[in-house]
């Protein structure tokens, strides 16, 4: 179950679709789904893959589930984004003001990140969430972005394509969490294996229809992270990456399979 993104009156009756079907377990992505189905419909084991859980007030500890809930938390604090500004820069050092790409709300880490991005002689601007992508790479480009940085969020995935072609079409190198943006076009990806977490989600609800409690089953994290190059993106922007970097990836888009 995910987060359409579709009219909210529009949940009423799906939440009683679902307490007609009365499911063993239910499977999601969506921290909106998670809150509201269990505090609606709290007898329902619900396992959920969710981005900094703890933050947007789906669990409190990931040390054990909560309640009803268990599943796969991704939380990429600060550190990560810093790695990530790293790679960036390794792979475009002429880049001067990074635009933050991230959420609706502002992001909890954004003082750190300016603090690291100083020290490392360039700047960051937060830039939130919003669905036209157009106007927020106007703005990016008028403030002077040379370079593109993605928050883990949710909403950015299925603007994958658009994204990675704003990028291209002004020509900022981006990064993102997503391997989904790079094959899209994007210049890199550092982030989890999805597949990964697909995985986990199903050992999880495997476990939970065969009689084991949420509360029984601690939040797991992601163990292993991927790092993917988009060479024809780099051809197009004239950058080369470093043998450092192209050691370190994964996964090397070759040329001619970006659009």
């Amino acid at each position: 179950m995910e987060d359409w993104g579709g009219p909210r009156d529009e949940w009423a009756e799906v939440m009683d679709d679902i307490q007609r079907l009365s499911p063993d377990v239910i499977v999601t992505t969506s921290h909106g789904w998670a809150r509201t189905l269990n505090a609606v419909i709290g007898m329902i084991p619900i396992v959920i893959s969710a981005l900094s859980p703890i933050e947007q007030e789906v669990i409190s500890s990931l040390a054990r589930g909560s309640g009803n809930i268990t599943g796969i938390a991704i939380d990429l604090g600060p550190d990560f984004y810093s790695k990530q500004l790293d790679l960036l820069l390794e792979a475009a050092p002429k880049v001067s003001h990074v635009a933050f790409l991230s959420a609706e709300r502002i992001y909890y880490g954004m003082r750190q990140l300016w603090r690291e991005a100083n020290q490392r002689g360039v700047s960051i601007q937060e830039f939130l969430y919003s669905h036209n992508y157009e106007a927020l790479f106007g703005s990016m480009v008028r403030e002077g972005a040379t370079a593109v940085l993605v928050l883990a969020d949710a909403n950015h995935v299925p603007h994958a394509d658009q994204i990675a072609r704003l990028a291209r079409q002004y020509r900022l190198p981006l990064t993102s969490p997503f391997r989904r943006l790079t094959e899209a076009g994007a210049l890199m990806s550092y982030g989890i294996d999805w597949s990964g977490v697909d995985r986990g989600l199903a050992v999880y609800t495997a476990r939970v229809l065969g009689g084991t409690k949420p509360s029984e089953l601690p939040f797991e994290q992601p163990r292993r992270y991927e790092l993917v190059l988009n060479l024809q993106t780099a051809d197009d922007l004239g950058l080369t990456f470093p043998g450092s970097l192209m050691a370190f990836a994964d996964d090397m888009l070759e040329r001619g399979r970006s659009p």
